[in-house]
């Protein structure tokens, strides 16, 4: 481990670092025991002699600050508790747009064969979608496309689109170039904390 040798002026600043040192200890699991050790390490011999504390009546730093994290993360979940709903929502403050070429025509693709054992995880899915204002249900529309149900791991079944044959060959698509995986693998060296989104 280093050391860290700056001057902090004020005692915002003091305890914004205090702050950060707390996030360190959390994020890497620092044993309560174990924090007086990693502080004085990382605070290093030339910052002792400018704190004037009783070092050896120090057992423990504070856990719990006044606005502890688990309390201000708390705070945000319960301020922001809508984008944290587990439900689907449609989206109401933008509307989308496909420009299509000139003089394209509707296309209608008449439905594949669900397999029979997906039916019923299909219609399930269809009915929940519907219950949820996101798809609407139709007599007759001059554009369909595929529907491709995709198994997803916990034995559900989501409902995607094949729009290959549809509205993609008429679209005007702005081209934006995917990243390759050798660049994503790149980007992600020396990470430690990782998540995983379902979309």
């Amino acid at each position: 481990m280093g050391s860290v040798s700056i001057d902090y002026e004020t005692r915002d600043d003091w305890t914004a670092y205090i702050e950060r040192v707390e996030q360190y200890f959390l994020a890497n699991n620092v044993a309560d025991d174990k924090r007086v050790p990693v502080l004085l390490i990382v605070i290093g011999g030339n910052w002792l002699g400018k704190i004037t504390l009783d070092w050896k009546a120090i057992n423990t730093l504070a856990t719990t600050p006044p606005g502890n994290p688990s309390t201000r993360l708390q705070e945000i979940l319960e301020k922001y508790g809508d984008v944290f709903e587990e439900d689907i929502d449609l989206l109401k403050t933008t509307k989308a747009k496909l420009n299509l070429k000139e003089n394209s025509q509707p296309k209608f693709c008449k439905a594949r064969q669900v397999p029979y054992a997906l039916r019923p995880k299909v219609e399930v899915e269809l009915t929940k979608l519907q219950n949820d204002g996101i798809l609407t249900k139709v007599d007759w529309s001059e554009r369909a496309t595929l529907v491709v149900p995709v198994i997803k791991k916990n034995g559900n079944v989501r409902l995607c689109g094949d729009f290959k044959q549809t509205i993609n060959p008429v679209l005007h698509v702005q081209q934006y170039p995917l990243p390759r995986i050798d660049a994503i693998f790149a980007s992600l060296g020396g990470g430690q904390k990782f998540s995983k989104i379902d979309l």
